[in-house]
């Protein structure tokens, strides 16, 4: 998950309130973009291979054998882009509130992996690369879920956010963009718990096994 943020520091004269920070400061503006992704297969590696890309990356796969034949690998990716409006203070100090906040949450790029011996054409290869497939249709589905609830949290996180005193413009800036990350961390880390918990529903020894019903000379 990455954040970035920008600082603008903007010249004015309005009213002050107690909290030595402008009043009547406007919303900030809030946009999302939701990334569903592209698929790549990969089938040129061995199951020794796998294995390793499994154990490095977690990637969906049952334990047993299935990830000896084949497994997906989603990159999730979460990025928000704060503008923050920087008022500076008579005792050189700065109250910085959001101006803007531009975000985007998604799976960019899926990778299917299908052990080498299991060649295109093959009963092997179509069970294989439906079973993982489907993985690809339950983080997609799960993002779809989660991406207007995202959405939400962030309008009202910007909506009720509290202009803050800072002792510089960078600080002002991080500590902003913090603020927003703390509420909406916890839905990020629930949608992601989401996900491996529906994945790992259909990587049981039961469906290991329908899938090599399916085909003969494993």
């Amino acid at each position: 998950m990455g954040i970035l943020a920008a600082g603008l520091l903007l010249p004015a004269h309005p009213s002050f309130a107690a909290s030595g920070c402008p009043s009547g400061l406007p919303p900030a503006k809030l946009t999302m973009s939701v990334d569903s992704g592209s698929v790549a297969i990969d089938n040129g590696r061995g199951h020794a291979e796998l294995k390793r890309i499994k154990r490095r990356t977690g990637a969906a796969a049952p334990s047993g054998q299935w990830d000896l034949l084949g497994l997906t690998v989603a990159e999730f990716k979460f990025n928000m882009r704060v503008n923050v409006l920087l008022y500076p203070l008579p005792d050189g100090r700065y109250c910085a509130t959001p101006q803007s906040v531009a975000s985007s949450v998604g799976y960019p790029d899926f990778t299917i992996y299908i052990g080498r011996k299991h060649k295109l054409g093959t009963c092997q290869h179509r069970v294989i690369r439906a079973h993982e497939e489907t993985h690809v249709a339950l983080y997609r589905r799960n993002l779809q879920r989660y991406a207007p609830l995202l959405r939400r949290r962030l309008e009202i996180a910007v909506r009720q956010f509290q202009p803050l005193i800072a002792p510089s413009k960078n600080e002002g800036t991080e500590r902003v963009k913090n603020r927003l990350k703390i509420k909406i961390d916890p839905l990020i880390k629930e949608m992601q718990r989401n996900a491996d918990a529906e994945n790992a529903l259909i990587d049981t020894r039961e469906s290991y096994r329908t899938i090599r019903r399916s085909c003969r000379n494993w």
